[in-house]
């Protein structure tokens, strides 16, 4: 009888201590690891409209990817698509042998800005001429909230630098749209209608 209280009491104070320790565990994930949780959004005044965006037209892309070479080179002094800030058809074998569209992806400078009010560092700016959101690389700090916020999946996380990088618009002239040869992308007045994820 003395045995099988003892037992009792082991098994319920192993109970308990179990349910303390994933909670303590919980809770210090939280505090180590902050970039698995999700993206917290930060109040902030209202932001002003970007005056401009780039936008692509999928019927006349030629899925060439200049325009992703133009911007890796000025942006990055490299030419290497992967840190590009603009996408062109990141399905692109599935693409060439389907319907032949390629789709570019850009950022559409969304007025509400999800990137923006994601970080916590305050990395993500409004250029004063162009209204364009762009990251801050001496603030950012690599959490990678901006990423997961952005509805488009527009800002380009480098993993080597830790560092985000989205379209600043190249100060209002854009070199993805100047060495695209098709005219497929354009360099158009910001519209509301930016923001629809349709």
């Amino acid at each position: 009888m003395d045995e099988a209280v003892k037992r009792k009491m082991t098994r319920r104070c192993f109970l308990k201590q179990g349910i303390v320790g994933v909670g303590a565990v919980t809770v210090g994930g939280a505090v180590a690891f902050p970039q698995h949780w999700p993206s917290r959004v930060f109040a902030l005044p209202d932001l002003p409209r970007a005056t401009m965006a780039v936008m692509q037209n999928p019927a006349l892309c030629a899925g060439c990817r200049r325009c992703e070479i133009a911007c890796s080179t000025m942006r990055e002094g490299a030419s290497q698509p992967s840190r590009a800030r603009i996408f062109i058809d990141r399905r692109y074998q599935e693409t060439l042998w389907t319907n032949g569209q390629f789709a570019g992806e850009t950022c559409r400078q969304c007025e509400d800005a999800p990137c923006l009010r994601a970080c916590p560092a305050g990395a993500i700016k409004v250029d004063e001429k162009t209204k364009a959101r762009y990251v801050d690389l001496k603030a950012c700090d690599g959490l990678g909230n901006c990423q997961r916020a952005c509805p488009f999946g527009m800002v380009n996380f480098l993993e080597d630098e830790r560092k985000a990088r989205k379209c600043d618009l190249c100060g209002g002239d854009p070199a993805c749209v100047k060495q695209c040869p098709t005219t497929a992308l354009r360099f158009v007045k910001w519209d509301p209608r930016f923001d629809d994820l349709d």
